[in-house]
Protein backbone atom coordinates (compact mmCIF):
# COMPACT_ATOMS: atom_id res chain seq x y z
CA UNK A 1 0.00 0.00 0.00
CA UNK A 2 1.48 3.69 -0.64
CA UNK A 3 2.49 5.68 1.82
CA UNK A 4 1.42 9.34 1.03
CA UNK A 5 4.27 12.36 1.36
CA UNK A 6 1.97 13.53 4.67
CA UNK A 7 1.62 10.07 6.57
CA UNK A 8 5.36 9.02 5.38
CA UNK A 9 6.46 12.17 7.02
CA UNK A 10 4.38 10.94 10.29
CA UNK A 11 6.11 7.83 9.98
CA UNK A 12 9.69 9.20 10.01
CA UNK A 13 9.02 11.74 12.75
CA UNK A 14 7.41 8.78 15.17
CA UNK A 15 10.43 5.88 14.59
CA UNK A 16 12.04 7.23 17.83
CA UNK A 17 11.12 10.10 20.04
CA UNK A 18 11.15 9.57 23.52
CA UNK A 19 8.18 11.26 25.80
CA UNK A 20 7.72 15.00 25.79
CA UNK A 21 7.02 16.82 28.63
CA UNK A 22 5.06 20.43 27.75
CA UNK A 23 5.40 23.71 29.48
CA UNK A 24 2.13 23.86 30.25
CA UNK A 25 -0.67 21.15 31.11
CA UNK A 26 -3.14 20.46 28.64
CA UNK A 27 -6.66 19.25 28.49
CA UNK A 28 -7.29 16.57 25.41
CA UNK A 29 -10.91 15.39 24.45
CA UNK A 30 -11.34 12.50 22.09
CA UNK A 31 -14.72 13.36 20.20
CA UNK A 32 -14.72 9.52 18.35
CA UNK A 33 -17.02 9.91 16.44
CA UNK A 34 -19.06 6.84 16.77
CA UNK A 35 -18.00 3.89 15.50
CA UNK A 36 -14.59 5.63 13.89
CA UNK A 37 -12.54 3.10 16.37
CA UNK A 38 -13.83 5.06 19.94
CA UNK A 39 -14.17 1.98 21.75
CA UNK A 40 -10.89 0.92 20.82
CA UNK A 41 -9.09 4.40 21.64
CA UNK A 42 -11.19 4.52 24.99
CA UNK A 43 -10.21 1.28 26.16
CA UNK A 44 -6.22 1.78 25.12
CA UNK A 45 -6.00 4.49 26.91
CA UNK A 46 -8.36 4.27 29.71
CA UNK A 47 -5.73 1.09 30.68
CA UNK A 48 -2.21 2.40 29.57
CA UNK A 49 -2.62 5.73 30.53
CA UNK A 50 -4.68 5.87 34.16
CA UNK A 51 -1.84 6.18 36.61
CA UNK A 52 1.11 7.34 34.92
CA UNK A 53 4.66 5.57 35.12
CA UNK A 54 4.53 2.51 37.08
CA UNK A 55 8.21 1.59 38.62
CA UNK A 56 9.37 -1.45 36.36
CA UNK A 57 6.65 -1.89 34.68
CA UNK A 58 7.77 -0.76 30.67
CA UNK A 59 4.18 -0.80 29.41
CA UNK A 60 3.60 2.68 31.25
CA UNK A 61 6.82 4.47 29.94
CA UNK A 62 5.39 5.47 27.06
CA UNK A 63 2.27 7.65 28.15
CA UNK A 64 3.87 8.52 31.50
CA UNK A 65 2.93 12.00 31.55
CA UNK A 66 -0.57 11.96 30.86
CA UNK A 67 -3.83 10.82 32.80
CA UNK A 68 -6.36 9.13 31.19
CA UNK A 69 -8.87 9.22 34.46
CA UNK A 70 -11.52 6.69 35.51
CA UNK A 71 -14.04 7.73 38.05
CA UNK A 72 -16.86 4.99 37.55
CA UNK A 73 -15.16 1.02 36.99
CA UNK A 74 -19.21 0.27 36.73
CA UNK A 75 -19.66 1.64 33.12
CA UNK A 76 -16.20 0.35 31.68
CA UNK A 77 -14.45 2.04 29.30
CA UNK A 78 -17.84 3.97 28.41
CA UNK A 79 -17.69 6.54 31.66
CA UNK A 80 -17.97 9.58 29.86
CA UNK A 81 -20.47 8.80 27.63
CA UNK A 82 -22.56 8.09 30.75
CA UNK A 83 -21.57 11.77 32.12
CA UNK A 84 -22.88 12.93 28.78
CA UNK A 85 -26.43 11.11 29.04
CA UNK A 86 -26.62 11.83 33.23
CA UNK A 87 -25.47 15.51 32.77
CA UNK A 88 -28.88 16.62 35.31
CA UNK A 89 -27.43 14.25 37.98
CA UNK A 90 -25.19 16.45 40.23
CA UNK A 91 -23.99 13.80 41.89
CA UNK A 92 -22.33 11.73 39.55
CA UNK A 93 -21.30 14.86 37.81
CA UNK A 94 -19.25 15.88 40.97
CA UNK A 95 -17.80 12.12 41.07
CA UNK A 96 -16.36 12.38 37.96
CA UNK A 97 -14.98 16.05 38.08
CA UNK A 98 -13.24 15.05 41.26
CA UNK A 99 -11.40 12.65 39.75
CA UNK A 100 -10.46 14.50 36.57
CA UNK A 101 -9.06 17.27 39.28
CA UNK A 102 -7.05 15.07 40.72
CA UNK A 103 -5.62 13.11 37.79
CA UNK A 104 -5.08 16.63 36.28
CA UNK A 105 -2.63 17.84 39.91
CA UNK A 106 -0.60 14.61 39.45
CA UNK A 107 0.05 14.48 35.94
CA UNK A 108 2.87 16.61 34.40
CA UNK A 109 1.15 17.29 31.07
CA UNK A 110 -2.51 16.90 31.43
CA UNK A 111 -5.60 14.90 30.77
CA UNK A 112 -6.58 12.56 27.82
CA UNK A 113 -10.02 11.87 28.13
CA UNK A 114 -13.37 10.84 26.09
CA UNK A 115 -16.34 9.54 24.53
CA UNK A 116 -17.61 8.86 20.99
CA UNK A 117 -20.39 11.02 22.87
CA UNK A 118 -18.45 14.16 22.43
CA UNK A 119 -19.31 14.37 19.01
CA UNK A 120 -23.05 15.85 19.39
CA UNK A 121 -22.59 19.06 19.22
CA UNK A 122 -24.05 21.39 16.30
CA UNK A 123 -27.57 21.59 15.22
CA UNK A 124 -28.36 17.66 14.65
CA UNK A 125 -26.72 16.38 18.52
CA UNK A 126 -29.32 14.15 19.86
CA UNK A 127 -27.59 14.40 22.85
CA UNK A 128 -25.80 17.72 24.00
CA UNK A 129 -21.84 16.98 24.76
CA UNK A 130 -20.63 20.54 24.98
CA UNK A 131 -21.96 21.35 28.20
CA UNK A 132 -20.16 18.60 30.09
CA UNK A 133 -16.65 19.72 27.89
CA UNK A 134 -17.06 23.34 28.66
CA UNK A 135 -17.59 22.39 32.73
CA UNK A 136 -14.29 20.46 32.47
CA UNK A 137 -12.54 23.20 31.42
CA UNK A 138 -13.93 25.21 33.80
CA UNK A 139 -12.98 23.51 36.16
CA UNK A 140 -9.32 22.99 35.63
CA UNK A 141 -9.43 26.48 34.47
CA UNK A 142 -7.77 25.82 31.24
CA UNK A 143 -7.43 28.58 28.51
CA UNK A 144 -8.92 27.56 25.41
CA UNK A 145 -5.10 27.88 23.71
CA UNK A 146 -4.61 24.70 25.91
CA UNK A 147 -7.66 22.47 25.34
CA UNK A 148 -7.53 20.51 22.03
CA UNK A 149 -9.88 17.98 20.34
CA UNK A 150 -9.18 14.53 18.74
CA UNK A 151 -10.99 13.03 16.22
CA UNK A 152 -10.61 10.33 13.72
CA UNK A 153 -12.10 10.62 10.37
CA UNK A 154 -13.41 7.17 9.36
CA UNK A 155 -12.81 6.01 5.36
CA UNK A 156 -14.63 4.68 2.96
CA UNK A 157 -16.80 6.65 4.74
CA UNK A 158 -20.09 4.37 4.11
CA UNK A 159 -17.94 2.13 6.23
CA UNK A 160 -18.68 4.27 8.96
CA UNK A 161 -22.85 4.77 8.16
CA UNK A 162 -22.94 0.95 7.76
CA UNK A 163 -21.06 0.16 11.06
CA UNK A 164 -23.75 2.71 12.73
CA UNK A 165 -26.70 0.29 11.69
CA UNK A 166 -24.40 -2.72 12.20
CA UNK A 167 -24.31 -1.46 15.83
CA UNK A 168 -28.12 -0.46 16.44
CA UNK A 169 -29.23 -1.94 19.79
CA UNK A 170 -32.84 -2.53 20.86
CA UNK A 171 -35.39 -2.78 17.97
CA UNK A 172 -33.06 -2.16 15.82
CA UNK A 173 -30.57 -4.77 16.91
CA UNK A 174 -31.33 -7.45 14.26
CA UNK A 175 -33.50 -5.04 11.74
CA UNK A 176 -32.34 -5.10 7.80
CA UNK A 177 -31.15 -1.88 6.88
CA UNK A 178 -34.50 -0.70 5.00
CA UNK A 179 -36.04 -1.29 7.98
CA UNK A 180 -33.75 0.75 10.14
CA UNK A 181 -34.40 3.65 7.93
CA UNK A 182 -38.28 3.05 7.20
CA UNK A 183 -39.33 1.90 10.42
CA UNK A 184 -37.77 5.25 12.41
CA UNK A 185 -38.99 7.93 9.76
CA UNK A 186 -41.36 10.92 11.06
CA UNK A 187 -41.28 8.62 14.37
CA UNK A 188 -40.29 11.32 16.57
CA UNK A 189 -37.80 10.64 19.05
CA UNK A 190 -36.36 7.85 16.58
CA UNK A 191 -36.41 9.96 13.90
CA UNK A 192 -34.32 12.53 15.68
CA UNK A 193 -32.05 9.71 16.31
CA UNK A 194 -31.40 8.99 12.50
CA UNK A 195 -30.89 12.60 11.92
CA UNK A 196 -28.17 12.87 14.73
CA UNK A 197 -26.50 9.67 13.07
CA UNK A 198 -26.29 11.38 9.72
CA UNK A 199 -26.06 15.17 11.05
CA UNK A 200 -23.74 14.67 14.43
CA UNK A 201 -22.04 10.72 14.08
CA UNK A 202 -21.26 10.76 10.84
CA UNK A 203 -19.73 14.81 10.22
CA UNK A 204 -16.41 15.39 12.17
CA UNK A 205 -15.85 18.22 10.21
CA UNK A 206 -19.18 19.80 11.07
CA UNK A 207 -17.93 19.10 14.67
CA UNK A 208 -14.78 20.18 14.56
CA UNK A 209 -16.20 23.38 13.24
CA UNK A 210 -18.24 24.05 16.72
CA UNK A 211 -14.69 23.30 18.75
CA UNK A 212 -12.89 25.57 16.39
CA UNK A 213 -15.17 28.31 16.82
CA UNK A 214 -14.47 27.84 20.68
CA UNK A 215 -11.19 28.57 20.21
CA UNK A 216 -9.60 25.12 21.12
CA UNK A 217 -7.18 23.38 18.40
CA UNK A 218 -8.76 20.52 16.31
CA UNK A 219 -6.33 17.19 15.28
CA UNK A 220 -8.52 15.04 12.82
CA UNK A 221 -6.69 11.69 12.45
CA UNK A 222 -6.74 10.37 8.47
CA UNK A 223 -7.41 6.58 9.82
CA UNK A 224 -6.78 5.42 5.86
CA UNK A 225 -3.14 7.45 6.06
CA UNK A 226 -2.86 5.63 9.39
CA UNK A 227 -3.44 2.46 8.15
CA UNK A 228 -1.66 3.15 4.84
CA UNK A 229 1.84 4.00 7.40
CA UNK A 230 1.78 0.54 9.00
CA UNK A 231 0.39 2.09 12.40
CA UNK A 232 -2.51 1.68 14.26
CA UNK A 233 -4.82 4.06 15.45
CA UNK A 234 -4.10 4.13 18.86
CA UNK A 235 -0.43 4.54 18.34
CA UNK A 236 -0.33 6.87 15.82
CA UNK A 237 -2.62 9.59 18.64
CA UNK A 238 -0.08 8.29 21.19
CA UNK A 239 2.90 9.23 19.36
CA UNK A 240 1.65 12.04 17.20
CA UNK A 241 -0.81 13.88 18.94
CA UNK A 242 0.52 13.04 23.30
CA UNK A 243 3.78 13.16 21.71
CA UNK A 244 4.41 9.71 23.91
CA UNK A 245 7.48 7.81 23.94
CA UNK A 246 8.04 5.67 20.46
CA UNK A 247 9.74 3.41 18.85
CA UNK A 248 8.69 2.19 15.10
CA UNK A 249 5.73 4.02 15.20
CA UNK A 250 4.32 2.50 17.91
CA UNK A 251 4.55 3.40 21.89
CA UNK A 252 7.64 1.91 24.04
CA UNK A 253 6.36 -1.02 25.78
CA UNK A 254 2.85 -1.62 23.93
CA UNK A 255 4.48 -2.31 20.44
CA UNK A 256 2.85 -5.71 20.76
CA UNK A 257 -0.95 -4.04 22.15
CA UNK A 258 -3.51 -3.61 19.89
CA UNK A 259 -7.53 -3.34 20.39
CA UNK A 260 -9.89 -6.11 19.83
CA UNK A 261 -11.72 -5.25 16.69
CA UNK A 262 -15.68 -4.76 17.50
CA UNK A 263 -16.83 -6.57 14.83
CA UNK A 264 -21.08 -7.50 14.83
CA UNK A 265 -21.79 -10.22 12.06
CA UNK A 266 -24.54 -8.68 10.11
CA UNK A 267 -23.96 -9.13 6.03
CA UNK A 268 -24.83 -5.52 4.79
CA UNK A 269 -27.44 -6.31 1.52
CA UNK A 270 -29.60 -2.90 1.96
CA UNK A 271 -28.19 -0.95 -1.54
CA UNK A 272 -26.96 -2.08 -4.92
CA UNK A 273 -23.22 -1.91 -5.79
CA UNK A 274 -24.29 0.87 -7.39
CA UNK A 275 -26.25 2.65 -5.00
CA UNK A 276 -23.48 2.31 -2.37
CA UNK A 277 -20.91 4.55 -5.12
CA UNK A 278 -23.72 7.38 -4.35
CA UNK A 279 -23.91 6.82 -0.57
CA UNK A 280 -20.66 7.01 -0.42
CA UNK A 281 -20.23 10.33 -3.04
CA UNK A 282 -23.08 12.11 -1.11
CA UNK A 283 -20.65 11.82 2.45
CA UNK A 284 -17.65 12.80 0.66
CA UNK A 285 -19.32 15.46 -1.32
CA UNK A 286 -20.97 17.09 2.29
CA UNK A 287 -17.06 16.97 3.78
CA UNK A 288 -16.25 18.94 0.79
CA UNK A 289 -18.39 21.67 1.96
CA UNK A 290 -16.12 21.94 4.97
CA UNK A 291 -13.41 22.37 2.92
CA UNK A 292 -13.49 26.34 2.03
CA UNK A 293 -14.51 27.08 6.20
CA UNK A 294 -11.42 25.02 7.39
CA UNK A 295 -8.71 25.73 5.36
CA UNK A 296 -8.06 28.94 7.76
CA UNK A 297 -7.69 26.88 10.53
CA UNK A 298 -5.35 24.88 8.91
CA UNK A 299 -3.34 27.63 7.59
CA UNK A 300 -2.88 29.38 11.15
CA UNK A 301 -1.99 26.01 12.91
CA UNK A 302 -5.49 25.80 15.10
CA UNK A 303 -6.66 22.67 12.83
CA UNK A 304 -4.40 19.99 12.17
CA UNK A 305 -5.10 16.74 9.54
CA UNK A 306 -2.74 14.26 10.69
CA UNK A 307 -1.44 11.25 8.23
CA UNK A 308 -3.90 13.54 4.99
CA UNK A 309 -4.84 10.45 2.99
CA UNK A 310 -7.83 11.19 1.44
CA UNK A 311 -9.87 13.61 2.91
CA UNK A 312 -10.75 16.47 0.73
CA UNK A 313 -8.87 14.86 -2.19
CA UNK A 314 -11.96 14.19 -4.25
CA UNK A 315 -13.48 17.60 -4.13
CA UNK A 316 -13.01 18.79 -7.61
CA UNK A 317 -15.55 20.76 -7.96
CA UNK A 318 -16.10 24.65 -7.29
CA UNK A 319 -17.27 25.15 -3.82
CA UNK A 320 -20.59 26.53 -4.93
CA UNK A 321 -21.72 23.21 -5.64
CA UNK A 322 -20.76 22.09 -2.67
CA UNK A 323 -22.20 24.85 -0.44
CA UNK A 324 -25.32 22.78 -0.63
CA UNK A 325 -24.69 20.14 1.74
CA UNK A 326 -23.34 22.44 3.99
CA UNK A 327 -25.33 21.67 7.60
CA UNK A 328 -28.55 21.09 5.39
CA UNK A 329 -28.76 17.03 7.57
CA UNK A 330 -32.07 16.88 5.35
CA UNK A 331 -30.37 17.11 2.49
CA UNK A 332 -28.83 14.06 2.98
CA UNK A 333 -31.44 12.11 4.94
CA UNK A 334 -33.91 12.49 2.22
CA UNK A 335 -31.25 11.22 -0.56
CA UNK A 336 -30.38 8.06 1.95
CA UNK A 337 -33.95 7.42 2.41
CA UNK A 338 -34.87 7.64 -1.41
CA UNK A 339 -32.76 4.74 -1.32
CA UNK A 340 -34.51 1.84 0.45
CA UNK A 341 -37.76 0.79 0.03
CA UNK A 342 -40.46 0.93 3.14
CA UNK A 343 -43.16 -1.74 2.96
CA UNK A 344 -45.47 1.60 3.50
CA UNK A 345 -44.93 5.03 2.52
CA UNK A 346 -46.60 7.27 5.46
CA UNK A 347 -49.58 9.10 4.29
CA UNK A 348 -47.76 12.33 5.68
CA UNK A 349 -44.36 11.40 3.88
CA UNK A 350 -42.45 14.33 2.29
CA UNK A 351 -39.07 13.01 0.61
CA UNK A 352 -37.67 16.25 -1.15
CA UNK A 353 -34.26 15.31 -3.00
CA UNK A 354 -34.19 11.88 -4.20
CA UNK A 355 -30.06 10.69 -4.02
CA UNK A 356 -29.28 11.52 -7.27
CA UNK A 357 -30.99 15.35 -7.30
CA UNK A 358 -28.85 15.56 -4.15
CA UNK A 359 -25.44 14.73 -6.02
CA UNK A 360 -26.61 16.73 -9.29
CA UNK A 361 -23.82 18.73 -10.64
CA UNK A 362 -21.01 17.58 -9.97
CA UNK A 363 -20.12 15.48 -13.27
CA UNK A 364 -21.04 18.44 -15.58
CA UNK A 365 -18.91 20.93 -13.33
CA UNK A 366 -15.54 18.63 -13.56
CA UNK A 367 -16.19 17.62 -16.93
CA UNK A 368 -16.27 21.00 -18.28
CA UNK A 369 -13.58 22.51 -16.41
CA UNK A 370 -10.87 21.58 -18.44
CA UNK A 371 -13.00 21.75 -22.19
CA UNK A 372 -14.16 25.32 -20.49
CA UNK A 373 -10.35 26.98 -20.17
CA UNK A 374 -9.93 25.20 -23.90
CA UNK A 375 -12.60 27.03 -25.14
CA UNK A 376 -12.39 29.90 -23.72
CA UNK A 377 -8.73 30.50 -24.89
CA UNK A 378 -9.87 29.86 -28.46
CA UNK A 379 -12.34 32.61 -27.34
CA UNK A 380 -9.46 34.94 -26.21
CA UNK A 381 -7.20 34.12 -29.39
CA UNK A 382 -9.83 34.54 -31.71
CA UNK A 383 -11.11 38.24 -30.56
CA UNK A 384 -6.92 39.07 -30.28
CA UNK A 385 -6.75 38.21 -33.64
CA UNK A 386 -9.33 40.24 -34.68
CA UNK A 387 -8.70 43.36 -32.99
CA UNK A 388 -4.88 43.13 -34.10
CA UNK A 389 -6.80 42.61 -37.63
CA UNK A 390 -9.03 45.61 -37.31
CA UNK A 391 -5.90 47.76 -36.05
CA UNK A 392 -3.46 46.54 -39.19
CA UNK A 393 -6.86 47.51 -41.33
CA UNK A 394 -7.01 51.01 -39.94
CA UNK A 395 -2.80 51.64 -40.01
CA UNK A 396 -3.13 50.59 -44.22
CA UNK A 397 -5.99 52.98 -44.75
CA UNK A 398 -4.50 55.95 -42.93
CA UNK A 399 -0.95 55.10 -45.03
CA UNK A 400 -3.17 54.86 -48.08
CA UNK A 401 -4.77 58.10 -47.28
CA UNK A 402 -1.30 60.04 -46.82
CA UNK A 403 0.47 58.54 -49.96
CA UNK A 404 -2.58 60.11 -52.24
CA UNK A 405 -1.71 63.65 -50.25
CA UNK A 406 -5.71 64.40 -49.55
CA UNK A 407 -8.57 63.32 -46.90
CA UNK A 408 -10.12 60.18 -48.24
CA UNK A 409 -13.41 59.40 -46.37
CA UNK A 410 -13.32 57.28 -43.43
CA UNK A 411 -13.59 53.55 -44.47
CA UNK A 412 -15.23 51.23 -42.07
CA UNK A 413 -13.66 48.48 -40.72
CA UNK A 414 -15.47 45.09 -40.10
CA UNK A 415 -14.16 43.05 -37.60
CA UNK A 416 -13.69 39.33 -37.82
CA UNK A 417 -16.53 37.46 -36.58
CA UNK A 418 -15.84 35.66 -33.12
CA UNK A 419 -18.08 33.44 -30.97
CA UNK A 420 -20.33 35.54 -28.91
CA UNK A 421 -19.50 33.29 -25.85
CA UNK A 422 -16.36 31.04 -24.42
CA UNK A 423 -18.06 27.74 -24.99
CA UNK A 424 -21.24 25.96 -25.72
CA UNK A 425 -22.94 23.84 -23.37
CA UNK A 426 -23.14 19.77 -23.94
CA UNK A 427 -26.83 20.73 -25.62
CA UNK A 428 -25.94 22.73 -28.16
CA UNK A 429 -27.64 25.58 -26.27
CA UNK A 430 -25.63 28.69 -25.80
CA UNK A 431 -27.75 28.80 -22.50
CA UNK A 432 -25.80 28.78 -18.90
CA UNK A 433 -27.58 25.37 -17.62
CA UNK A 434 -27.43 25.02 -13.92
CA UNK A 435 -25.08 22.22 -11.95
CA UNK A 436 -28.11 20.58 -11.45
CA UNK A 437 -28.77 18.96 -14.60
CA UNK A 438 -26.19 16.91 -14.13
CA UNK A 439 -25.07 13.83 -11.78
CA UNK A 440 -22.04 13.92 -9.29
CA UNK A 441 -18.78 13.36 -10.35
CA UNK A 442 -16.76 10.35 -9.88
CA UNK A 443 -14.04 9.74 -7.22
CA UNK A 444 -11.53 6.96 -6.55
CA UNK A 445 -13.72 5.27 -3.85
CA UNK A 446 -13.66 1.26 -3.85
CA UNK A 447 -16.30 -0.37 -2.80
CA UNK A 448 -16.38 -4.03 -1.77
CA UNK A 449 -19.32 -5.90 -4.25
CA UNK A 450 -20.75 -8.04 -1.84
CA UNK A 451 -20.57 -5.96 1.48
CA UNK A 452 -18.86 -2.44 2.31
CA UNK A 453 -16.32 -4.15 5.37
CA UNK A 454 -15.24 -3.31 8.22
CA UNK A 455 -11.57 -1.92 8.66
CA UNK A 456 -9.66 -3.45 10.89
CA UNK A 457 -10.26 -2.27 14.54
CA UNK A 458 -12.52 0.21 13.17
CA UNK A 459 -15.92 -0.95 13.57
Amino acid sequence: IECGNECRKMTDQAQHQEAVKFDTKKIYFFAGPHKSASTSVEKFFAKWAQDGIQQGHRKTIGLQYWRWPTFDESEGEKQYSALVQRKENVAYEKQALGVIAQKFEESDNGVFLGTEEFDQVGPNKYLDAMPVMETITMKLNVDPIDTKVVMNYRTPRLDQWISIWKHADNHYADASYDFFMCEAHLRGREDKQRRSMIGAEMNPLGAAKVFLEKGWSVTIMDMGGVTKAGSHIVHAIGCDVLKGGCENGRLVGLQDFLPNKNVVDKEFVGLSFQATGKAEKLFRHRDCAYKKLLEPYVKNGQLEILYQDSLWTSCDAPQKYYDKYLDDTDLVYNALFSQVKCDDDPEDFVLGADMDEALAGGDMIVANKSSFSVDLSLFDIVLIVALMAALLQIIRQRRSQNNNGHQSSRVATEMTPYPKRGYRDDDGNDDNDDIADAGGFRDDVSLDEEEVSDQTDQA
